[in-house]
């Protein structure tokens, strides 16, 4: 008894009776080949469609930073501008305190970071802690940006 196989020629309808085990394994090595391939393009396609959709929500977070950006230079120009018309401040002071607060940290990198503070029983603690590793005590206090 023979065994149906697909002819040559990949979309050929036709089929034909085979009697050799080799042409049958042949066959079935051809069909997990292909099964492979069209699973590897279905996985390639999902991935395309995940990376599209990422890319969209990573353009939209853009886009929503760099609104907030746009509205608190909006809103520093004109807290600035009243400050200098109402107590008489310069731009030249306003610069020269800017660079001060730059070099808090020692670097002129256009940041700042802050520092860590003395606790009572001596040790320095980190700007991000509430407490003093050593003794448990609060953290000390801190200037008003330092916590924002």
């Amino acid at each position: 008894m023979g065994f149906l196989a697909r002819p040559e020629g990949r979309y050929s309808h036709s089929l034909k009776v085979f009697g050799s085990g080799a042409e049958v394994t042949g066959m079935l090595w051809d069909l997990y080949q292909e099964f492979g391939i069209q699973n590897n393009r279905n996985r390639l396609r999902h991935a395309e469609n995940d990376q599209a959709e990422t890319r969209g929500q990573a353009q939209d977070l853009a886009a929503q930073m760099q609104e907030r950006f746009d509205r608190t230079v909006l809103i520093n120009e004109a807290m600035w501008q009243l400050l200098s018309e109402r107590v008489g401040l310069t731009d030249e002071q306003l610069a020269r305190r800017v660079y001060e607060l730059d070099m808090s940290d020692g670097l002129a990198d256009g940041r700042r970071i802050s520092q860590p503070v003395e606790c009572e029983c001596g040790a320095m603690v980190n700007a991000k802690s509430r407490v003093c590793l050593f003794c448990g005590a609060a953290a000390p206090a801190r200037p008003f940006f330092d916590a924002v």
